[in-house]
């Protein structure tokens, strides 16, 4: 502040701070004596200064003694992170607040006091005093207390910071093991955590390079990112049976990891979980589990099998990258998508079954896969992205279904062994460099839908000798165009049309009843691609009749003649015709013999009618 001085013996490395009032905060590369950091190894701060700034003596790291006056109330963030070569700090009564990250990094720090008016600690505040080997609180303070080497915060039950002699309390006065506590305490060698603990934070236990073993007690539901990260001499765990989650990076560079077992309600494991844990050898993912995250286990060059439970719908990006050691994978009928990289350079995985059901096969999934010999890709999926199968060196055949329409660049690119491959009817692009040194290819069908092939998509293919082209590409013999196809090509085969007495000939419309079969004249014998007439060939097949009897009518009922139809088109071939009830027929004939006489009568009294009129 304005009230403030400083100056510094140069020769003895002495800052001296006097005068009164608060002291400025800086950025990092703000405070006065920024050209002197290095120079730095005593700071005396006078009574009368009432705080000390953000970053007032970060990366001094010279630093070696440190006093503060009773005056000083507050320690600001980064006051004084990376004071690597202090050894020793007494906080005075006075201070109520330690800003975030205020002694972050001060790797050679062996103790630490917090007096009983400190109220509010900041983030981070401990992070990375990595040589401490105890911790106190002072009696009476009302927020924090210590026990067994431990900095908690009473009211949340939280272990805010540990060193290499703590030990957790058992008494229920921790719940939770907070964000960063125990991170980069290299000298631990073992913790249990009590049962009254149920979350364990992110970086809790990160950098425990000597931390060999760990008990998780039942009570822990969920495990915070980059938890045990680059916990190198760590060899196994076993995960509580209450743990649903694991946060991303949870494990990573676990070096020494060889098994981990986990529960059986777990349903989230997090990206990078476990990746480069390189003595792993086999996992069992439970199930309910329904993602397999980005990097999860990325590296992990022992692991030789894993199980996959149903419940997994997607494979993340690099999820298994460089897991040279696995031969082979099921996939479960419920995986949709395979993300970039999936597998890529899984050196040794020499099978995968692919389910009906995915949708989408990513860039670089299986890259690299150098012992993959087969595969076959179900009807469900519909895109292949480039690079996907580029550089399985010892893949001989793969089936490619009828719903893809497009083949992506390099997608099959340096397969050399990959000797014959059927590419869909559906296809209408063949990429840049799609089979590019597919050495081992000899001939290749460009079906009749082949709209395009763009450059250098059969480059280096020294052996594809045969091109059947049913496209309307002009493929040609020794050059370039159209992606080198037919560069190397001896021949090049167009459509070869059969006669409609030929077997191979395609049907159009098959023979009915009466009318003739219908034929695609000159249909190809190669794709089946038809030619644009028609023309009918051989007999009808003819009627298949089927008697229908006559019904004699009864007094009440009426009757049916003989009818008949064809069994095969349902075609009425003779008609049956209703023959009246007898009674229906005498019913008739009364009512036309009434209908006769009263026209009798009717003619009778008119003729006597007219004989009278002329007797008068």
């Amino acid at each position: 502040g304005d009230n403030l001085t400083w100056t510094l013996d140069t020769e003895s490395g002495v800052l001296t701070i006097r005068g009164t009032g608060a002291m400025a905060n800086f950025d990092y590369n703000t405070m006065p004596w920024y050209t002197y950091q290095n120079k730095i190894r005593t700071v005396i701060i006078e009574n009368g200064v009432t705080s000390i700034g953000d970053d007032a003596f970060y990366r001094c790291s010279s630093l070696t003694s440190l006093t503060i006056p009773n005056s000083v109330t507050s320690i600001g963030s980064f006051a004084f992170s990376d004071c690597s070569s202090l050894t020793s700090l007494t906080i005075p009564d006075s201070v109520t607040s330690i800003g975030s990250w205020a002694f972050y990094d001060c790797s050679s720090l062996t103790s630490l006091t917090i007096p009983e008016g400190v109220t509010s600690i900041g983030d981070k505040a401990f992070y990375n005093c990595r040589s401490l080997t105890s911790i106190t609180v002072e009696e009476g303070n009302p927020v924090y207390h210590s026990a067994r080497n431990c900095l908690i915060e009473t009211a949340s039950k939280t272990l805010i910071a540990g060193c290499q002699n703590s030990v957790i309390p058992t008494d229920g006065s921790v719940t939770s093991i907070g964000d960063y506590a125990f991170y980069n305490c290299s000298s631990l060698t073992s913790i249990t955590i009590p049962n009254a603990v149920t979350s364990i934070g992110s970086y809790a236990f990160s950098g425990c390079s000597g931390l060999k073993s760990i008990t998780l007690s039942a009570g822990v539901t969920s495990i915070g990112g980059y938890t045990f990260f680059k916990c190198g001499s760590l060899t196994s765990i076993v995960i509580p049976e209450g743990v649903t989650s694991i946060g991303g990076g949870a494990f990573a560079y676990c070096t020494a990891l060889t098994s981990i077992t986990l529960p059986e309600r777990m349903t989230s494991i997090g990206a990078y979980a476990f990746q480069n844990c390189s003595s792993l050898t086999s996992v069992a993912i439970s199930e309910g589990v329904s993602s397999i995250g980005d990097r999860t286990f990325y590296d992990c060059s022992s692991l030789t099998s894993i199980t996959i439970p149903s419940s997994v719908t997607i494979i993340g990006s690099s999820a298994f990258q460089n897991c040279s050691s696995l031969v082979n994978i099921t996939l479960p009928k419920g995986v949709k998508a395979i993300y970039y990289g999936a597998f890529y350079d899984c050196a040794s995985l020499r099978s995968i079954t692919i389910p009906e059901g995915m949708k989408k096969i990513s860039r670089a999934a299986f890259m690299g896969c150098k012992s993959l010999t087969s595969v076959t890709i179900p009807k469900s999926v519909t895109e292949v992205e480039s690079y996907a199968f580029s550089h399985c060196e010892s893949l001989e055949s793969i089936t490619i279904p009828e719903t893809m329409n497009w083949i992506g660049s390099h997608t099959f690119y340096g397969c050399k062994s990959l000797a014959s491959i059927t590419i869909p009817e559906n296809v209408t692009e063949i990429c840049s460099y799609a089979f590019a040194y597919c050495v081992s290819l000899e001939r290749i069908f460009i079906p009749a839908g082949v709209k395009s092939i763009d450059d250098s998509a059969f480059f280096e293919c020294n052996n594809l000798k045969v091109v059947y082209n049913c496209s309307t590409l002009d493929i040609v013999k020794e050059s370039t165009a159209l992606g080198y196809v037919g560069y190397h090509a001896d021949e090049v085969y167009r459509h070869e049309y059969a006669t409609p007495a030929d077997t191979t000939c395609m049907l159009k419309e098959p023979a009915t009843c009466t009318a003739s079969a219908v034929y695609y004249y000159g249909a190809c014998k190669l794709c089946g691609l038809p030619g644009d007439d028609t023309l009918e060939f051989g007999e009808p097949l003819g009627h298949t009749e089927v008697i229908l009897a006559s019904v004699d009518p009864t007094f009440l009922d009426d009757g049916l003649t003989e009818g008949a139809f064809c069994s095969v088109c349902d075609e009425v071939l003779v008609e049956q015709i209703v023959v009246e009830s007898y009674f229906s027929q005498y019913e008739t004939l009364i009512f036309a013999s009434a209908a006769a006489l009263l026209v009798l009568i009717v003619i009778t009294v008119t003729v006597l009618l007219i004989k009278k009129k002329k007797a008068r």
